[in-house]
């Protein structure tokens, strides 16, 4: 009876540390695709990635640069303007 009580709690432990680890895991996934990095080159497609990066994004999500263009707005359109909006915030 009590080696039965201790395996549960060992199992329940065991189930706990796995979602939680499980939760971090997602939550590593969800930050990487809602925040650009801040340079490096994207991750690439996962058929053409090797065992080891596939294991790094795997634990650290992908990685997404910020877009980078160096055209101007008139360069897309002619009539584009500059706003300025005046707040009362210094």
């Amino acid at each position: 009876m009590k080696k039965t009580r201790q395996r549960l709690l060992a199992l329940l432990i065991a189930v706990v540390v796995g979602l939680g680890m499980l939760n971090v895991l997602a939550y590593n996934h969800a930050y990487a695709m809602m925040h650009f990095a801040s340079g490096g080159s994207r991750t690439g497609r996962p058929e053409d990635l090797s065992l080891v990066a596939k294991l790094k994004v795997l634990f650290l999500g992908v990685n997404v640069p910020r877009p980078v263009s160096d055209r101007s707005p008139s360069d897309l359109s002619p009539d584009c303007q500059v706003l300025s909006i005046a707040s009362g915030m210094a």
